[in-house]
C-alpha cells in the first residue's frame, strides 16, 4: 500500500512511540545481531524434573495504551492460566514482596533475583512486556534462571480485546489472561482446541492491490472502496472463523503502521518497505496481500500469505487464486460481488494456514519440544 498522507506535525510523536515500542519488543521479535529472525522454540529450555516447576513474577513493563495493565494485573493471569496446568506450581507477588520487603527494611533497594530464587526455592522467574496496538494485545513472556539469569523460554502471544462496557471501554484482564495462557501453554506443552487455542500467530491484511487501468471498470473506478471492503471482511473472516490466526481489525492495523509514521494508506497499493518495517518490529511476521489484475475479459484475483524476512523483504507462503469474468463486477452490487470472491478464495487460503500452525505447534511438541 502506497502512503498516501503523512501528518507532519505528529512525526516526532510517532517516531518516539515506535522507539519505544522497538525497544518493548527487540528481545521478542528474536532479532539478533546479524539481523535475522530466531524462533521461539529455540530459546525453550525443557524443565525436567519430577516436581512442578516454581515460578513466580519478577518484573512486569507496560507502556502508553497499556500502562493500566499493572503488575498486579499480570500476578492474577499468571495465577490464573497456571492453575490449571499440573507441571506447574507459581507463586503470587505476595510471597517475592514479602521478601523484598525485609530487605528494603534494611536498607537495600531490594531482594537479587538470584537470593529471591535460592529463599522461594524457584525453578524460574517470569518477565513479561505488555503493548497495545487498538484492539489487540501483545505479551512478551520469559522465563529465565534465577541463579544466573540464563533465559529459559521466550514467546510473543497476541491476543483481541474483545470484550467493552457499554461506552466502549475495553476490558483488558480477559484478553491478557488469554495471551498469558497461550504463551504458558506453549511452554508446558498444553493440548489445543478450537476453544481453547494455544498455537497461534498474529496476521495483518495488509492490502488488495488493484492497478489504474480502465479496462477493470467498476472494481478500478471504485479501487478505494472495493480494496477497504476486502481488507476488512478478510479481516473479520479470520478473526470469526479460524481461532489459530491472529488478525488485526483495520483501526489496529493502521495504529501499528503509524509506529513509522504512515498516516494513512491506500489499500489498493502494494506494500512498501514502511510497512513492512512496522510488521518486523513488533514481532509480527506474517501478512495477507491481494492483488487485482486484467487476463483478457477475465480478472485474475490473488492472495498470499507473506513471511516478513527482514524490515525489506519477504517471502510467499501459499496463495490462492481465482479468475472470473470482469462482468462479474459490473452490475450494481460490484462491491458486494468483489469481497465474496475474494472471501472464496481466502477460506482455503486461511484453512491451511491455521492447520500449518496446528500442525507445527503439534509435532513440535510430539519430538519432546518445551513440554516438561
Amino acid at each position: 500500500m502506497a502512503l498516501q498522507l503523512r501528518f507532519l506535525g505528529q512525526i516526532l510523536l510517532w517516531v518516539l512511540a515506535a522507539a519505544l515500542l522497538v525497544i518493548l519488543f527487540s528481545c521478542a521479535s528474536g532479532t539478533g545481531e546479524g539481523g535475522g529472525r530466531t524462533s521461539d522454540s529455540s530459546h525453550a529450555v525443557p524443565y525436567t524434573a519430577a516436581r512442578p516447576m516454581r515460578l513466580v513474577l519478577a518484573r512486569s513493563e507496560a507502556r502508553d495504551s497499556a500502562a493500566l495493565v499493572t503488575e498486579f494485573f499480570v500476578d492474577q493471569a499468571l495465577r490464573a492460566a497456571l492453575d490449571s496446568i499440573p507441571a506447574a506450581r507459581y507463586l503470587t507477588i505476595n510471597y517475592r514482596d514479602s521478601l523484598a520487603n525485609s530487605y528494603v527494611a534494611n536498607g537495600k533497594t531490594g531482594i537479587p533475583l538470584a537470593e529471591l530464587g535460592r529463599r522461594l526455592n524457584l525453578d524460574g522467574a517470569i518477565l513479561t512486556r505488555v503493548a497495545r496496538f487498538g484492539g489487540v494485545l501483545a505479551v512478551e513472556l520469559r522465563i529465565v534462571e534465577p541463579s544466573s539469569g540464563r533465559l529459559i523460554y521466550r514467546d510473543l502471544s497476541f491476543s483481541l480485546i474483545r470484550y467493552r462496557d457499554t461506552s466502549g471501554t475495553m476490558f483488558l484482564g480477559p484478553t491478557l489472561f488469554d495471551a498469558v495462557r497461550k504463551s504458558l501453554g506453549k511452554y508446558f506443552g498444553v493440548e489445543h482446541r478450537p476453544d481453547l487455542p494455544v498455537a497461534t500467530e498474529p496476521l495483518v491484511i495488509s492490502n488488495i492491490a488493484i492497478p489504474n487501468d480502465s479496462l477493470l471498470g467498476q472494481v478500478r473506478l471504485y479501487r478505494q472502496t472495493h480494496s477497504t471492503k476486502g481488507v476488512k471482511a478478510l479481516g473479520e473472516l479470520a478473526r470469526l472463523n479460524f481461532p489459530e490466526l491472529v488478525a488485526f481489525d483495520y483501526e489496529s492495523r493502521n495504529q501499528l503502521l503509524r509506529l513509522v509514521g504512515v498516516g494513512a494508506v491506500n489499500d489498493y497499493s502494494a506494500v512498501e518497505d514502511l510497512e513492512r518495517e512496522a510488521l518486523y518490529n513488533v514481532g509480527v511476521d506474517r501478512y495477507v496481500a491481494g492483488s487485482v489484475t486484467r487476463v483478457g475479459d477475465s480478472i485474475h484475483l490473488g492472495l498470499k500469505i507473506m513471511y516478513v524476512k527482514s524490515r525489506t523483504a519477504d517471502s510467499v507462503i501459499d496463495h490462492q487464486d481465482t479468475v472470473v469474468a470482469r462482468t462479474r463486477f459490473e452490475s450494481t452490487k460490484s462491491e458486494e460481488d468483489f469481497v465474496i470472491a475474494f472471501i472464496d478464495i481466502a477460506e482455503p487460503l486461511f484453512k491451511r494456514e491455521a492447520d500449518r500452525v496446528q500442525r507445527a505447534y503439534e509435532q513440535e511438541h510430539r519430538r519432546g519440544g518445551a513440554k516438561p
